[in-house]
């Protein structure tokens, strides 16, 4: 977000959905059912919308995803492993 625009608080529902307010959706020019990335980045939640006239992500696209995540040995599942 830019420094000159104005954050918006908004309240997470009994079922974990949010709702991106109107001018934000306009600014980013989201749609009913277009698909989103999520993220946790210094203990922000980043939403990215994908492009409705684009193709699946490429690998490339998904870099620095993850970035900032950290995880426990008790993350993986060890099973997977002989």
């Amino acid at each position: 977000m830019s420094e000159d625009q104005e954050m918006e608080r908004i309240r997470v529902s009994a079922g974990f959905e949010i709702r991106i307010p109107e001018e934000i959706r306009q600014q980013l020019d989201i749609r009913p059912n277009q698909e989103l990335i999520i993220s946790v980045s210094d203990g922000a939640i980043l939403l990215k919308p994908l492009s409705l006239d684009k193709e699946p992500l490429d690998v490339k696209e998904l870099r620095g995803i993850a970035r900032g995540l950290s995880w426990k040995r008790d993350d993986r599942d060890r099973r997977d492993r002989s």
